[in-house]
């Protein structure tokens, strides 16, 4: 498909069909402003914000005073110790033992003029002061906020602030460094009192601490954190306008039906479409890069002395690598958005939801827990957050980096080919009459609607592990396996009025395929074992997140018998209904038995949000997809799931960690194929033949 949309591209019509788009995008101020000149002028502007703020922020601590007062009996006490403190950390500065240890706090002037407790407080709530130091005799209760131990018979000094005021949150830090600094030169007077003349650096000498990043290093991983965040946000806000208009816009006002009948093949007029909207996309991906690059990179802005990026030519390209294919994905699915649209309103009703969704992945460069060579490069637009991240921060892991252009390379052609491939239906394009679908209702509407459902589950599941009645492990069993993986199909059977026995495949196999499934179970436990092991050294997870998913799903205080049958049991019956039998059939019917296996494969996954296991999931997955539609009977996934679960626990019980090796791999892989070969031998061609049946073939 791609090879022909290729030779389409460059047909004459197909392409001046892209240059009038371009063209006309140009000449529309509005659409031009908004997709093109506010993604390349706000981050500019950003950093000359930052800038400027910076330079006034400076120049007012220079020029800021924070006022306190200090009232009770011990006031002069406290006036001692702060000027102790005050002389002791000047002196420290200018020895240049400790570099900028005061730079960041006010200074200090007391408020001679206001000596009662009650006036002082008063006057903190007026802002007329910023600090209060209430200085108490000993033997005073210590409060529980004071942090101390109340039976010590030592004078007590509180200091009393506004955390809701900067201000005065600065200057009861910068008090109580005073203090601390003032108690330490006094404690020191009071040892050479008694004779104990020791300088603290005959015990220990601790030196200051030295950070072995750069600025740019550090600079680059706090401001990677958000640098796909903000990318993704204009490619959305861009290209949504370009996107918007291009289909919903022209189906609102019905000026596609006119270039339909052009003569321009259908092909051509989509191809088109997704170009524009890539070109975009693209622009503004480059944009992104160029300014990163002058205004941090080639500091064309003060940001600072604390904050430098050095972005290398090298740097620069493979941010270019990592974010063309996002912008290609993202450019995608707002055209696919635009096309499933009836208008520009429908068109905004379907773009939020996307928005957000893809938002929420981006903001994985904040999860500095979790390091690129992790599961999560497998993930789309959140591995790309990560790679960013470490790429700024100066960590180049080229094999990381390539295995994330990959991953992001394989969405946004999947992305692209599905775009072209839905765009291609009339209904789609044109928004015209509803076909025998709509007319028809239930049955037939439910391969439309079955990943509408599945996305629907996927947020109860996400949502009900957050909630504290399901957050034990007896709650996740009945929301996850009870609630929606058996209770969901089985609402969904009931409201499309489905055939049970088809949707379900609920037929019994022949009896060959048994001896098949007893073998190959054990046989790719050890497999997926020796898989995962592989992948743990390839992407490895942190040791203490394993630990907690296991602790989570295999809880010491339950009998096994118990674990057994919320492990084993119900999944194997629940998840395979759910994933095997009515998302399995609901995209056969539409998208065809391949199409359909891989695709209930990636939602079973993706369901699981286990990302250190999310690949031998997902061969499961397929695994137990393809064996359903070869037999024709959900009978053999459910008995491999059953044996494949109980087989886990049963070891993790035991406390038996199988170490396997490469030999030992190899054989059962070869078992296990050897098991699925039988099993497709053993399956008559007739049943090939009902698995690959037409999509649109829907027993009453």
């Amino acid at each position: 498909m791609f090879a022909d949309a290729s030779r389409s591209w460059w047909r004459a019509p197909g392409f001046a069909l892209l240059i009038a788009e371009l063209r006309q995008l140009l000449r529309d101020p509005r659409t031009v402003f908004a997709a093109l000149v506010l993604p390349t002028l706000v981050v500019p502007a950003l950093f000359w914000i930052q800038s400027w703020s910076l330079e006034q922020a400076e120049e007012r601590l220079e020029a800021r005073v924070a006022r306190y007062a200090v009232a009770g009996p011990e006031t002069e006490l406290a006036r001692a110790l702060l000027a102790a403190g005050t002389e002791r950390l000047e002196q420290r500065a200018s020895n240049e033992e400790v570099s900028g240890v005061d730079a960041s706090m006010p200074r200090l002037e007391e408020a001679q003029d206001v000596t009662a407790l009650g006036d002082a407080l008063a006057a903190l709530d007026d802002a007329a002061l910023d600090v209060v130091l209430n200085a108490l005799p000993a033997g005073t209760p210590g409060l529980e906020d004071d942090d101390i131990d109340s039976a010590l018979e030592v004078p007590l000094l509180r200091i009393v602030y506004r955390g809701d005021d900067e201000a005065s949150s600065s200057a009861a830090s910068a008090v109580r460094i005073r203090l601390e600094a003032g108690r330490a030169a006094r404690r020191v007077a009071a040892l050479e009192a008694v004779g104990l003349d020791l300088p603290l650096t005959d015990i220990v000498a601790v030196g200051e601490r030295h950070d072995l990043a750069t600025v740019a290093e550090r600079s680059g991983a706090l401001y990677g954190r958000g640098a796909v965040l903000v990318v993704v946000f204009f490619l959305f806000v861009g290209g949504s306008v370009v996107a918007a208009d291009t289909l919903a816009g022209e189906k609102e006002r019905g000026t596609l039906e006119s270039l339909l009948t052009s003569g321009l093949e259908r092909r051509q007029l989509v191809l088109a479409k997704v170009a524009l909207v890539t070109l975009v996309g693209l622009f503004i991906a480059l944009v992104q890069v160029l300014n990163l690059w002058l205004y941090v990179g080639l500091r064309l802005v003060d940001l600072g002395d604390d904050f430098a990026l050095r972005l290398t030519p090298g740097a620069a390209l493979w941010l270019l690598v990592l974010l063309v294919p996002l912008a290609v994905l993202i450019a995608a699915v707002l055209l696919w958005i635009s096309g499933r649209s009836t208008g520009t309103k429908d068109f905004q009703l379907r773009f939020f939801p996307a928005f957000l969704i893809t938002l929420a992945f981006a903001a994985a460069g904040f999860l500095t827990a979790l390091p690129l060579r992790s599961a999560l490069v497998l993930v789309p637009v959140a591995n790309v957050a990560v790679g960013v991240r470490e790429l700024l921060a100066g960590r180049i892991d080229a094999l990381a980096l390539a295995a994330t252009a990959v991953v992001s390379s394989v969405a946004a052609a999947f992305a692209v080919r599905a775009t072209l491939r839905d765009l291609g239906d009339e209904r789609l394009v044109t928004g015209a009459a509803r076909d025998h679908a709509d007319h028809a209702g239930g049955a037939a509407l439910f391969p439309r609607h079955v990943l509408r459902w599945y996305a629907g589950f996927w947020v109860v599941v996400f949502l009900g592990s957050t909630m504290a009645p399901f957050a034990s492990f007896g709650g996740q069993v009945a929301l996850n396996l009870v609630l929606v993986f058996l209770g969901g199909p089985l609402l969904i059977l009931r409201l499309y009025r489905l055939d049970v026995r088809q949707t379900l495949f609920w037929r019994p196999p022949r009896a060959a395929v048994w001896p098949a499934v007893a073998l190959g179970a054990p046989a790719m436990v050890v497999a997926m074992s020796a898989l995962t092991e592989w992948l743990g050294r390839l992407l490895p997870m942190p040791d203490a997140m394993i630990e907690m998913f296991t602790r989570s799903l295999l809880p010491d205080d339950l009998a096994l018998w118990q674990i057994l049958l919320a492990i084993a049991v119900l999944p194997a019956i629940s998840e395979e209904i759910a994933f095997r039998g009515v998302l399995l059939d609901g995209l056969r019917r539409r998208h065809g038995a391949f199409v359909a296996c891989v695709g209930s494969a990636v939602v079973f996954a993706l369901v699981h949000v286990s990302l250190f296991r999310l690949v031998p999931t997902f061969l499961l997955g397929v695994l137990f997809a393809a064996i359903t539609l070869r037999t024709r009977s959900l009978w053999p996934a459910m008995a491999w799931h059953l044996l494949n679960n109980g087989l886990f626990v049963m070891l993790a019980r035991s406390g038996f960690e199988p170490t396997v090796s490469v030999a030992g791999a190899v054989v059962a892989w070869l078992v296990a194929a050897a098991c699925v070969a039988w099993i497709w031998r053993s399956t008559s061609r007739r049943s090939v033949q009902d698995a690959q049946a037409s999509p649109d073939r829907i027993s009453r």
